[in-house]
């Protein structure tokens, strides 16, 4: 869960939740989790993708407290995602369909 609170919706603007799928942390949507997929058509993302292109940056894994000093935001759309790191650099990756 160290993604808590970085992840936002491009389409409805939302912040994502934590849910468990699986023994899997995913990350979904807040506005398609709680008024459904005609209000939102964004799709969950998996800590562990997440945790594969932020790990390719830094060649580590970062704590959930080095992740909030080093990334602005992570915005959500329909087939990509973009990292918005704190010193300026945006990273804009396809959505995997690796299932992660």
């Amino acid at each position: 869960m160290r993604f808590k609170g970085l992840i936002r919706c491009s389409e409805c603007l939302k912040n994502y939740k934590v849910k468990m799928y699986r023994d899997k942390v995913k990350y979904a949507c807040g506005g398609r989790c709680n008024y459904g997929k005609d209000f939102c058509s964004n799709n969950p993302i998996s800590e562990k993708e997440l945790d594969f292109y932020v790990d390719m940056r830094y060649e580590k894994q970062l704590s959930a407290e080095e992740l909030n000093e080093e990334i602005d935001e992570i915005v959500m759309y329909l087939d990509k995602f973009e990292i918005r790191y704190k010193d300026g650099h945006v990273q804009s990756y396809n959505q995997s369909v690796i299932n992660f």
